[in-house]
């Protein structure tokens, strides 16, 4: 006598993950410091070349 198989997985579709709302916060604290240092970094370079120039 074969025997009933269950069928793997969800009946229903998974729904989807929001990675942004989930994660946003954390990347946003870490992306910010690097943001305004490479801002800074640039606007010394420009300075610095301005200076350079007169």
């Amino acid at each position: 006598m074969p025997e009933a198989r269950a069928e793997a997985g969800p009946t229903e579709a998974a729904e989807p993950i929001d990675l942004l709302r989930t994660a946003g916060l954390p990347v946003t604290r870490r992306i910010v410091p690097l943001a305004l240092a490479a801002g800074a970094a640039a606007a010394a370079v420009a300075v610095a070349v301005r200076r350079r120039r007169r």
